[in-house]
């Protein structure tokens, strides 16, 4: 078994990188930082939509890596994760809660402002790893990645920041909570 310890000081740090990566690239510009929280639409609409959209998509896009095939090498990775940290509910709802928090900040809130919608959802996969010209599987899965964060962000566009995050926290739980379970079953 790797590290409980290890586990927890690299994903905190690396996720509270993002934010702060964003913060300084809006430092330097000298935007508002106030710009990334702006509040588009109510808070309860930005919660349900994004509970449900996550929660949805999700649900399918586990079920879509756990069937087919193509997807066996993710949902292995995934799966050993899970095993080598003894990832529990706490952790899943750590990693979801930091990554919907901190990665929708960097990627919304900044970068889809500066940069646009398309080209901010193309660094959110590269900087996840999905893209590899020399693994089809891996590509294939990032342009369904790449589909689910154009998703996101444009529920960020439309809604805001809060949605976003909620949506991709809601969307990590669930895929993590399924191979969880998937797992214990498979002992």
């Amino acid at each position: 078994m790797k590290s409980k310890k290890f586990f927890y000081i690299f994903i905190i740090l690396a996720e509270l990188s993002l934010p702060v990566t964003g913060i300084f690239i809006f430092f330097i510009l000298r935007k508002p930082l106030n710009s990334i929280f702006l509040i588009k639409d109510s808070l309860l609409k930005q919660i349900i939509f994004g509970l449900i959209s996550g929660f949805m998509l999700g649900y399918i896009s586990s079920i879509i890596i756990d069937k087919l095939k193509f997807f066996k090498i993710i949902k292995e990775l995934v799966i050993t994760l899970i095993k080598e940290y003894k990832v529990n509910l706490f952790d899943i709802f750590l990693i979801s809660l930091l990554a919907g928090i901190c990665e929708e900040i960097l990627f919304r809130g900044v970068l889809q402002q500066l940069i646009g919608l398309f080209l901010s959802s193309f660094i959110f996969i590269l900087l996840h790893g999905y893209f590899n010209p020399f693994n089809l599987n891996s590509t294939i899965f990032g342009l369904f990645m790449y589909v689910l964060s154009l998703i996101i962000g444009i529920s960020f566009e439309n809604l805001g920041i809060l949605c976003a995050m909620i949506f991709h926290f809601s969307y990590d739980f669930i895929v993590i909570l399924y191979f969880k379970t998937f797992q214990a079953k498979s002992r």
